[in-house]
């Protein structure tokens, strides 16, 4: 391991050394994003970028893909110093980054995506008419498809309609088209289910295969053992050690991440076990009868009482994600009932939903969950800022006072409450999204992925937000795709598969030992891909 340092270490030079950052600098107003950091990545090489939200990871991404430009400090490609003006000269010097928000044209097929800018023409004066070759495009990339067990039946389709996994390969395949060296992914299994991530570690070890290294960023620190052949560890915009595969384990990663010992996932849920009060006798918040739209779902009821936390749970596709968008008023209903407190409610907007007392928390942060460019404090307070009006007119000093409490309840991390929005880390962008949905005030709050992109620290976080506004009387429903996540923090888990509710479980807090967990995740996945009952 290399040891933590003053200043960053050396890079011993090699021939297989196809990029590095040496001693590199990245400063924004008020702060240092990146300070005195260099590492090394070989051809045919897995390494893992892994720290806290806020510790640079972000920073590190964008000066490769020439998004930012760094203060001090440079960037070495295939041993050669290089100023990376930008994405398209990235790609140019054969660098791709695969970000965690999707890039695709949802409305666009795969051959299309991963030909978007660069498409090949035919027939008489190519130039002039702009007659696209289809056949030849697919031609040039099918081998690459079929060799990443795309089914190549899809490649007609639009992206919309592909899976999580599905889009994560057309991606790939986009950057191997354009002969890229290096593939740097950004939390490429965030959303995913445990088949399709399985699938994407099967497909990450055969871009190994074909020598292209992968800069791998990722939150979810069990994955790094017999995957990733170098971590590299940033705490505090710092890089401060680099284990090998031989010395990765989740606990000695956290410990270099937030100084600390926290084992894995399954101790910060363990921590939070036996926070919910039993439930079983709580007046009912939230009740919905007969839902359906669509393809989507069908004929879904479920009931959430006062204290508790209810789970749901499934595959990707199930169903989950557009009945909460449902509940909400995102998207019409086909026929069902809604009820808040035992009164039937009608909802066809997100607006009517808060005015009824149901708050949401998206799972689609940058696109949904907040407003880039306004300020910390708008942020948190825009969903109830009639409460800061006096004679009609917005009085900052209580919105700018709100925003403040929750700050510092919150543990938010920020400058100032002026600060921009996309300025802060992901984890700390998530607990103001959770933060708007508290000050509204709701009877129950739905949280869709609550943490997805964000460091092992911040979830603990969220967990303890998520327990303390239930602990104070309020209601949650949690959707995640982390089957240990849901089933130890809910009161009971809705499994779903093919937009149906097929069959009710406990949480780990009814488990009476390990035998019981294990059966608990067995039986869950069972009902997930159709294989048994409750």
């Amino acid at each position: 391991m290399t040891a933590a340092a003053e200043t960053a270490p050396e890079i011993a030079r090699s021939a297989a050394e196809v990029l590095a950052i040496d001693h590199l600098v990245k400063r924004f107003p008020g702060t240092v994003a990146v300070d005195d950091v260099s590492f090394a990545i070989e051809r045919g090489a897995i390494h893992a970028l892994v720290g806290e939200n806020g510790a640079g990871k972000s920073t590190i991404i964008k000066v490769l893909s020439g998004v930012y430009q760094p203060d001090g400090g440079q960037v070495l490609v295939r041993g050669e110093p290089k100023r990376i003006r930008s994405p398209h000269h990235a790609q140019e010097l054969g660098v791709t980054t695969i970000h965690q928000e999707q890039t695709l044209i949802d409305s666009l097929t795969a051959i299309e995506n991963v030909f978007l800018g660069r498409e090949h023409l035919k027939g008489p004066l190519p130039r002039v008419l702009n007659i696209v070759d289809t056949g030849r495009m697919r031609q040039e990339v099918l081998s690459l498809f079929e060799d990443f067990e795309f089914d190549i039946r899809q490649l007609g389709r639009a992206v919309r309609d592909l899976s999580g996994l599905e889009k994560q390969i057309v991606e790939i395949v986009k950057a191997l088209a354009f002969r890229s060296e290096v593939i740097i992914m950004d939390e490429p299994t965030a959303g995913l289910t445990e088949h399709e991530r399985i699938a994407l570690f099967r497909h990450m070890r055969r871009l190994q295969e074909r020598d292209t290294a992968v800069l791998w960023v990722t939150h979810r620190l069990e994955e790094l053992e017999g995957m990733a052949d170098r971590v590299h560890v940033l705490r505090d915009a710092r890089l401060v050690g680099t284990l090998t595969k031989e010395e990765v384990t989740p606990a000695r990663v956290v410990r270099m991440m937030i100084g600390r010992d926290v084992d894995s996932i399954e101790s910060l849920v363990a921590e939070q076990k036996g926070t919910a009060a039993e439930t079983a006798d709580h007046d009912e918040v939230l009740r919905v009868e007969g839902l359906s739209r669509g393809r989507d779902f069908t004929d879904v009821s479920l009931m959430v009482r006062r204290g508790e936390i209810l789970g749901i749970g499934g595959l990707a596709g199930a169903g989950r994600t557009a009945l909460a968008r449902a509940i909400i008023g995102a998207d019409r209903l086909d026929s069902g009932e809604i009820h808040i407190q035992n009164k039937r409610v009608g909802i066809r907007n997100t607006a009517r939903a808060l005015t009824a007392g149901i708050a949401y928390v998206p799972k689609e942060r940058k696109t949904q969950g907040i407003l880039p460019e306004f300020s910390v404090t708008r942020n948190i307070t825009m969903s109830a800022l009639e409460r800061f009006r006096r004679a009609g007119l917005l009085n900052s000093r209580m919105e700018a006072d709100e925003a403040d409490r929750y700050i510092a309840d919150l543990q938010i991390r920020a400058r100032s409450n002026r600060q921009p929005m996309d300025s802060l880390s992901g984890g700390n962008q998530q607990k103001a999204i959770i933060a708007r949905a508290l000050s509204a005030g709701p009877a129950v709050i739905i949280f869709d992925e609550p943490t997805q992109g964000v460091d092992i620290g911040a979830k603990m976080e969220i967990f303890k937000l998520i327990n303390d506004y239930v602990a104070g009387g309020g209601s949650a429903v949690i959707i995640s795709s982390e089957m240990v996540e849901l089933l130890g923090l809910s009161s009971r888990v809705l499994v779903m598969r093919k937009g149906q509710i097929v069959g009710e479980l406990p949480g780990y807090q009814k488990a009476g030992g390990e035998a019981d967990v294990h059966s608990l995740e067995e039986r869950f996945m069972a009902l997930a891909v159709g294989a048994g009952t409750a």
